[in-house]
């Protein structure tokens, strides 16, 4: 599998998207994370740094 390469955008908010209950909450859940983007380590928290 290729290494990301960072800074990388992972996700952009559609255009229209506007509220903040729409960015409180993920779209995705852990299951989808891990089938779709074969993901290992699926936080619970973010960290923005």
């Amino acid at each position: 599998m290729p290494q990301i390469r960072l800074p990388a955008r992972i996700y952009t908010t559609p255009a229209g998207a506007r509220s903040s209950d729409d960015l409180q909450y993920g779209d995705m859940t852990e299951q989808q994370l891990r089938s779709v983007f074969h993901l290992n380590d699926v936080s619970a928290r973010v960290n923005p740094d």
